[in-house]
């Protein structure tokens, strides 16, 4: 089977192993950085390792605070909506900030009655739909909403609860923070704002300065899969993939670009991708991707860039995507590789890689029910135990006293002499 298994490993990386061949018969040059074959064999070891590593060293500090807080009575629901209040509070004014100043630009000529209307409209604003929460409707101000919840909660958790489920809930964060940089999704800015201006950031659904949606509700369902856990267990596995997926990517983008002559470009050409804003029915705005290079009237304006990030939303499906194009996001520009002809099986493997990576290698995910059962079993588990081995003490003391003048049957304890049989009491 180990045998199976190993050929069926370097059938699969196969193409790239071709085209490399095809390159150093071409008389080009294939460098540690260009070594395709050997990331793609790489690649599903490093996600296994990055992996189990987050979850052994991020996820279970945050789940032993969970149960904690569990067994102080806090059900897994008051410990979601804590979170999300708790990043709120410092997510809001900045919300606010931008579309108030994105406003003010937009209206350079108000009047100070129409500012002072706008301002009220955003300080009862609630982005994201937390006044869900509040099922009575008695506070209006989403921030007092969300700051009564954590005064709530924080009054029953202890402070070092509280400073250590943070302190770990950062270190996990912070991790899928920067995996996202190393993958390019996000910039190095985007990436020190969340990492430094925002404590108590969680990247969650809807948490997005763009495109905020409802937290709780969106399109008729449950976004938040009942766990706050569980969701960043899959964020963060994604974030890793979609990290590994690239630098496999700019292994085959280091390799076209060293080699990109003449001779070489039967087998594969490179080309710029370009985004485009465009403008949508209601108004708002989104980057569609093309290979065509805009006038130097539209990148003056804002209107074309070379470099998009996309802050946890997705850029619009480009329509330009096939199956002979491999996508590599790089710091300064991002670029299409069109494969051609009989290397076609080489785009097939890059572009179904990072499904595998996330697939394949996902490791157990911890469910909420699971997060309040293990406290209650094991606590069940061990008193069971402690009360068997006391039963079992009492009785073999109780039976061996007294030169073995009693024996035990049926759950009682006979006295030989008399016949008379004695319940155990233990003390």
């Amino acid at each position: 089977m180990q045998k199976i298994n190993s050929l069926f490993v370097k059938y699969r990386f196969l193409p790239c192993y071709k085209l490399e061949e095809k390159v150093n018969k071409l008389s080009g040059k294939v460098m540690d950085q260009m070594k395709l074959t050997q990331e793609m064999n790489l690649a599903h070891v490093r996600m296994k390792v990055m992996a189990k590593s987050f979850s052994k060293h991020r996820i279970t500090p945050i789940i032993s605070n969970v149960s904690a807080f569990s067994l102080m009575g806090l059900q897994i629901d008051a410990i979601v909506v804590y979170i999300i209040c708790k990043h709120v509070l410092e997510l809001y004014p900045d919300l606010r900030e931008k579309e108030f100043d994105k406003w003010r630009e937009a209206n350079e000529k108000a009047d100070i009655i129409s500012i002072q209307m706008k301002e009220v409209e955003l300080a009862h604003k609630d982005y994201l739909g937390i006044r869900y929460f509040d099922s009575k409707k008695t506070i209006e101000n989403p921030e007092k909403l969300a700051q009564a919840i954590v005064d709530e909660f924080e009054a029953i958790a202890t402070k070092s609860m509280v400073i250590t489920f943070w302190k770990n809930m950062k270190s996990a964060t912070n991790e899928i923070v920067l995996a996202w940089q190393k993958g390019y999704s996000i910039s190095e800015i985007q990436a020190n704002v969340m990492i430094k201006r925002y404590k108590y950031f969680v990247p969650f659904p809807g948490w997005n300065e763009r495109n905020c949606h409802s937290i709780i509700r969106a399109k008729g369902r449950t976004v938040f899969a009942e766990t706050p856990l569980a969701y960043l267990q899959q964020i963060a596995f994604k974030a890793i993939g979609e990290q590994i997926d690239n630098e496999v990517k700019t292994s085959l983008l280091n390799l076209v670009g060293g080699n990109y002559g003449p001779e070489f470009q039967k087998f594969y050409q490179l080309k710029q991708v370009y985004y485009l804003r465009v403008e949508l029915p209601d108004g708002s705005n989104e980057w569609e991707m093309t290979l065509d290079k805009p006038s130097e009237e539209m990148f003056d304006s804002g209107k074309a860039k070379t470099k998009i990030y996309n802050q946890y939303h997705k850029i619009r499906t480009p329509t330009l995507a096939n199956e002979h194009e491999v996508f590599v996001k790089r710091p300064n520009g991002d670029f299409i590789i069109e494969i051609l002809d009989k290397m076609l099986p080489v785009a097939q493997a890059m572009n179904k890689l990072k499904d595998r990576l996330i697939k394949e290698d996902k490791i157990h995910i911890i469910t909420p029910n699971q997060i309040m059962k293990k406290p209650t079993s094991t606590f069940w588990i061990c008193f069971s135990i402690i009360l068997v081995g006391l039963i079992f003490c009492g009785t073999y003391y109780f039976v061996n006293k007294d030169n073995g003048r009693y024996e035990y049957q049926h759950g009682l304890v006979i006295d030989k002499k008399t016949g008379e049989a004695k319940q155990i009491n233990i003390q």
